[in-house]
């Protein structure tokens, strides 16, 4: 039988993995022949988890080739067989055909695939893989391009979206086109072909919506109650009037021809009208029942007045998913996501391919299978299907749930899948938590709409933790049946039932210290940093038995990679060695901010933020009295600052001679490196502002010098060898500052130094540590603000925000809501119940102790 291993944290989930695979290659599954690596595909997530697979692999082999004492259970499996265990020549070659094992990641296996049937994907078999941050600025190129070209046809309907919403954003606010460019990548994600996408479907179309406020008011009248004609009659008076102007009655919109304006004129009119206790208690549920009506009918106008805009959008993002199309195969260029879709097309077309490629394996292994996406899940389901045969998939998964392992059919013990739903955590990758729920369902139950002779599965479940100590077992699992109420029966169990002594929790009580998130992480980050020095210094004959005994043993884990840099610098004001991986810290660095700044103003001396940067920086040191004296001595007043109006203005007897010197010497050193920058690498430009600027020396003499000095020379190392220009590279810094690269790595101690780790959650799965703090548990959920967005199952949307229309969207206390914010409602759903995986996966890390800051009300 097929097999689906539901593995909980920490219970030796890649053992299972690792031990099914070597049994298959030693011939001691019943379902494969043994002997031929090649067979056995194996799916992980990360090249890590490849590796540290194939390693396993090779380390068991050649335990049971020189010491098979080690491996008793494979020795004892042999001789319930009858069998011998294989010779030292022939376990010899078996180590050495791991080598060739399909052991790898979907992305690298789908590259292998593509490269090796190019001419059947009409691509060029020389293909490169595009880096995301280029991937992602050539698609806001192209993303732009699409809308200038719409706007130069004159559509209006792309003009009213530009007019509304900004074609560009600044800094961590996006505008149209980087809308649009997420819209687009969330598609791939999600599986969804842009030719597919349409828009979402309206709650109730208005003439229904019209309907049951006419009932609502015939309720009402027909009461009996007394003195609600008053009401009564201005609201169907109004209600008349609203269907007038829908249905383009002459004379029925004012002389200024608005009639969306009209629309929500009279439907605010509508509701406020019936608003109030009018008509006494008796009344009650009847207005509520009114007030409800009305409101869905202003999320129906809300949605029937954006069809056209709805449609629009879908438009441009078909434009420009053929247009990157073209440009990607023009370029001979894919990204990690075409890799992909681009395979799952290949097989699901080409029937002659998916065969070949089926027919070279006999058994498929899948890792972390809850963290699959909906184009991942095809491609499992394409290559787990029998060889012979060849069936049509459906595009989506059905509304009954039905995922494409329910559609084809699976030879007997052809699939091995690991995973724990209660672990997945990278929905904003696409991974699709219902996905375990739907392989159980395609292989473990008998349904009747199923294809005949499917198989069943064998399903283990893992609960015995071979790394958290009683207590902390028995911490996650309190807190697993509160979060995680539908897992209820997969409690952790210590491998051992000695317990460790107690993990803590430190909740920070009361109400919250700050009222900005940024005063609060910082809050927060003291109280880690004081609680960490204080396990610290314990002495060992007050230590207890959880408490760690080096910097090594803690590791402090965030959910937002900003917090992490904010948390070690808390840590190494207060003398712990700290390593910080992950967070775009290193982007908000000053340094970094500074030296980005200094060479952006080489290439555009008028970019007056960078200006005002340099002024506050170390290789100008102007005081805050003196920035304003420049300001005040600007020839033509504040709005004309720039470099060389700063330069200008030092002249004035309002600047300290001291600062006048100053921006004159850094002026030169300007001019200096624009003459070098299109010559000479950009590191050159960095060592001028290092040496001659004296930018090294202001460094040197700070109190944390060492940790600035390393983060010049890694922005030094990330701009040596760079295939770009100058100019270019100095634009994907500045790109970089305003949009930080996803989960850059910062070393604020050498990697495998004894430094306490502090890095986010989803950098710390598959880790470990001795004593675990989660830093900040109490932040809340970003709020959703975008003004378009897309939901599998609801469809796309775009906002009202700036149109009269807006005026008709319900309060949000109303159960009437329009499509943006069910897809809104939508996503928060999904991800409030990520976010409870996500603190499972937290605590599951730590093997004796355990403790969580964060306000108690989340």
């Amino acid at each position: 039988m097929s097999t689906v291993v539901l593995a909980s944290a920490g219970t030796g989930k890649t053992h299972t993995l690792v031990d099914a695979w070597l049994r298959a290659l030693l011939g001691l599954d019943d379902t494969v022949d043994g002997g031929d690596a090649s067979a056995l595909l194996a799916i992980t997530f990360t090249e890590r988890a490849a590796a540290e697979m194939r390693e396993r692999i090779e380390r068991r082999l050649a335990r049971l080739r020189f010491t098979p004492a080690e491996e008793r259970d494979l020795v004892d499996a042999f001789a319930a067989r009858q069998r011998t265990v294989p010779t030292s020549v022939e376990l010899d070659a078996l180590r050495r055909s791991i080598a060739r094992a399909p052991i790898g990641t979907f992305h690298a296996m789908c590259a292998r695939i593509l490269r090796e049937h190019a001419i059947a994907a009409g691509l060029d078999p020389a293909f490169q893989i595009l880096a995301a941050d280029d991937e992602q600025r050539m698609l806001i190129e192209i993303a732009e391009a699409t809308v200038i070209d719409a706007l130069a046809h004159g559509d209006p309907v792309v003009a009213g979206l530009v007019a509304r919403f900004p074609l560009r954003g600044m800094f961590q606010a996006g505008g149209f086109v980087e809308a649009l460019v997420a819209v687009h990548a969330s598609l791939a994600e999600q599986g969804v072909a842009a030719v597919d996408v349409v828009g979402a479907a309206p709650d109730a179309a208005v003439d229904t919506a019209v309907a049951v406020v006419q009932d609502a008011l015939d309720a009402i009248a027909a009461s009996g109650a007394r003195n609600v004609q008053a009401r009564l009659q201005p609201a169907r008076a109004r209600l008349q009037a609203l269907l007038q102007v829908r249905v383009g009655t002459p004379g029925a919109v004012d002389e200024d021809g608005d009639a969306e304006a009209a629309l929500a004129r009279l439907h605010h009119d509508l509701r406020e009208g019936v608003a109030g206790t009018w008509g006494g208690n008796a009344l009650t549920d009847k207005r509520r029942a009114l007030v409800d009506a009305i409101d869905a009918l202003g999320a129906a106008l809300v949605d029937e007045q954006g069809a056209d805009v709805v449609a629009a959008v879908c438009g441009l993002l078909r434009d420009i998913d053929r247009r990157q199309r073209i440009e990607k195969d023009q370029r001979a260029v894919l990204g990690f996501g075409d890799l992909l879709t681009r395979t799952r097309e290949l097989l699901r077309e080409d029937r002659s391919v998916r065969a070949r490629v089926k027919s070279r394996f006999a058994k498929i292994f899948v890792d972390e299978y809850q963290d699959t996406s909906p184009a991942q899940e095809e491609i499992v389901a394409l290559l787990a299907e029998e060889p012979a045969r060849g069936a049509w998939l459906p595009r989506t998964t059905s509304p009954a749930g039905r995922g494409p392992l329910s559609h084809v059919v699976i030879p007997r013990g052809r699939l091995f899948l690991v995973g724990d739903p209660k672990q997945s955590i990278y929905g904003f990758r696409g991974a699709d938590s219902g996905v375990f729920a739907r392989a159980l369902r395609a292989l473990t139950t008998v349904d009747e709409q199923r294809v005949p002779s499917a198989p069943s599965a064998e399903l283990r479940r893992l609960t015995t933790s071979r790394r958290s100590s009683a207590a902390v077992c028995a911490f996650v699992n309190v807190v697993t049946g509160v979060v995680l109420p539908g897992h209820r029966g997969e409690e952790l169990v210590p491998l051992t039932g000695a317990t460790v002594g107690a993990c803590g929790a430190w909740w920070r009580a009361g109400p919250s210290l700050a009222k900005s998130a940024a005063a609060a992480v910082d809050v927060e980050a003291a109280i880690v940093a004081d609680r960490v020095v204080d396990l610290l210094l314990l002495d060992e004959a007050s230590r207890p038995s959880s408490a760690p005994r080096s910097p090594g043993d803690v590791a402090v884990l965030v959910r937002r990679g900003r917090a992490a840099a904010v948390v070690g610098r808390a840590l190494a004001a207060r003398g712990v060695p700290v390593r910080v991986i992950g967070g775009d810290g290193f982007w908000r660095r000053p340094e970094i901010l500074d030296l980005v700044s200094a060479l952006s103003l080489v290439v555009d001396p008028h970019d007056d933020l960078s200006a005002l940067a340099l002024l506050r920086s170390p290789l100008v040191a102007a005081p805050d009295d003196q920035v304003l004296a420049i300001f005040e001595a600007l020839p033509d007043g504040p709005a004309s600052f720039s470099w060389p109006a700063v330069v200008a203005a030092v002249d004035d007897d309002l600047v300290d001679r001291g600062v006048a010197g100053r921006v004159r010497a850094f002026d030169a050193l300007l001019h200096s490196m624009r003459a070098r920058i299109a010559t000479e690498p950009l590191t050159r430009c960095l060592d001028l502002l290092l040496d001659e600027g004296g930018y090294a020396v202001a460094c040197a003499v700070e109190n944390d010098a060492e940790l600035r000095l390393r983060h010049v020379e890694k922005l030094r190392a990330l701009c040596a060898g760079r295939p770009e220009e100058g100019v270019l590279l100095v634009a994907r810094l500045v790109d970089a500052i305003d949009h930080p690269p996803p989960e850059p790595v910062v070393l604020d101690a050498p990697a495998g130094s004894d430094a306490v780790r502090v890095m986010t959650i989803h950098q710390a799965k598959g880790l470990e540590a001795e004593v675990v703090v989660v830093a900040d548990a109490g932040t809340p959920l970003r709020g959703d603000t975008d003004d378009i967005g897309f939901d599998v199952d609801i469809g796309l949307a775009v906002s009202a925000r700036g149109r009269p229309i807006a005026r008709c969207v319900p309060k949000s206390s109303s159960t009437a809501m329009p499509a943006l914010q069910r897809v809104r409602r939508a996503r928060r759903a999904r991800d409030e119940a990520e976010l409870a995986r996500l603190l499972y996966v937290a605590l599951t890390r730590a093997r004796r102790g355990l403790f969580v800051v964060g306000e108690p009300r989340r």
